[in-house]
């Protein structure tokens, strides 16, 4: 049994232990604020193109990979051992910190994107922290609180083809989305098919959409730059919506 000596030298080696930790980690290159990752339009059929789209039809609008893509060569554990989601096994470089990769995508049925950090640039990623993106295509996020890894992976560099993380994006017209309390908007959306490894044996692809964007009749025309691509909304007349889309030549990082 510990007497108070004991106890008192116990807690100072303890906090000994912490403060070299900490003093250890201001040493290394942690990420902080927001982190970014890039993702590319591939070629597209360059030029302005003019559009009539019925509620409920869609067009042929980008098609979409990361800029760069790892795949861990081990499955993730976090802290106490404990496996980390199945499909989390690529990632894509943080363009605004370097040795600090995150997820492209969000795992089904999770609301965080995992990111790995080199710390120390020795080609292992020993820490992590989690961030919510707003929708499953991740672009930017805050970085979290960073824990470290129960063991450290290594990355390799892998095709976005054979990821089957190259995604097919469609543009469509919804219609006026209305309710009690709010005028009637004109809303359009962005959908494609995801691949999911983990879903069944063999993997499948499900349906999936970026959060969809809408406005009022008075707020038309509307331009916006998605995906690489200047797409005008010119506005809807007999439940039918005029659109405009401008695709620059070759691919683009957005």
């Amino acid at each position: 049994m510990f007497n108070k000596k004991s106890a008192a030298a116990v807690a100072m080696s303890l906090s000994t232990a912490a403060s070299v930790a900490l003093a250890q980690d201001a040493q290394l290159d942690l990420p902080s604020g927001e982190v970014e990752i890039q993702w590319v339009a591939l070629a597209g059929e360059a030029g302005t193109h003019e559009y009539t789209l019925a509620r409920g039809e869609d067009i042929e609008f980008a098609r979409i990979r990361p800029s760069s893509l790892l795949k861990a060569d081990d499955r993730l554990r976090d802290e106490r051992g404990k496996k980390m989601s199945k499909n989390s096994i690529y990632f894509t470089p943080v363009a605004n910190h370097s040795g600090t990769v995150c997820e492209p995508m969000r795992a089904l049925r999770s609301i965080n994107v995992i990111c790995l950090i080199d710390a120390d640039r020795d080609g292992l990623y020993e820490r992590y922290f989690k961030t919510e993106p707003n929708s499953e295509i991740f672009d930017r996020g805050t970085v979290g609180e960073i824990s470290t890894l129960g063991q450290p992976v290594t990355l390799t560099q892998t095709s976005a083809d054979d990821a089957k993380m190259v995604l097919d994006i469609e543009f469509g017209f919804s219609g006026p989305q209305g309710g009690l309390f709010q005028t009637a908007r004109q809303s359009f959306w962005l959908c494609y098919d995801r691949w999911v490894p983990a879903l069944i044996a063999s993997g499948k692809w499900v349906p999936s959409c970026i959060p969809g964007i809408s406005f009022t009749e008075d707020q038309f025309p509307q331009s916006l730059t998605l995906i690489g691509r200047t797409v005008t909304l010119n506005g809807v007349a007999d439940k039918i919506a005029s659109v405009t889309i401008e695709v620059p030549e070759g691919e683009v990082a957005y």
